[in-house]
């Protein structure tokens, strides 16, 4: 006599077996796609250089502390794709400045222009900047001081950095 509660469909058209299996090929689709975004996106954020980069701390100090002794500040103003900047501070006006945004988790996103002295501003034309966070760094071509801030222009378009605030 055969027993009705046998169950005879083979093994692949069973529940349990692929429910068992489904965990091994979860991981390895998860783990490829895990190496396929870390390729893709290196790690910004981990300098190959850093012994190097610990050495010039003392000199990015010593630009910001020349910036502070020359009572620089300045006023950036975003409007469309132009950067204005009023540079007040006891030395005379360079002919051009240096205008970095850099970005704060991918240096593939940095940007740098030039910014040319009209009158009593100095002003560039740029390309649009991404709605994140910006370390915003002037500094003059011979690199002698520098003023640092952040900007985010989706929540403004001004800018005041002041030599040793930040």
């Amino acid at each position: 006599m055969i027993d009705k509660n046998i169950d005879t469909k083979p093994w692949y058209k069973q529940f349990w077996p692929w429910f068992v299996i489904s965990f091994p090929i979860i991981a390895v689709i998860a783990g490829t796609a895990t190496v396929i975004i870390a390729m893709h996106e290196p790690d910004g954020l981990v300098a190959d250089d850093y012994y190097k980069e610990g050495l010039a701390i003392n000199r990015t100090l010593a630009k910001e502390q020349m910036a502070t002794q020359l009572n620089l500040s300045a006023e950036l103003s975003l409007t469309n794709n132009n950067v204005t900047l009023y540079l007040k501070g006891n030395l005379p006006l360079p002919d051009k400045l240096l205008i970095h945004f850099i970005h704060a988790t991918k240096a593939n996103r940095d940007k740098s222009w030039i910014l040319n002295k009209h009158n009593d501003h100095y002003r560039a034309t740029i390309t649009p900047l991404e709605n994140t966070n910006w370390h915003v760094r002037i500094e003059p071509e011979q690199e002698l001081w520098r003023l640092n801030g952040r900007l985010n222009p989706a929540q403004s378009t001004s800018l005041q950095l002041i030599a040793g605030s930040l």
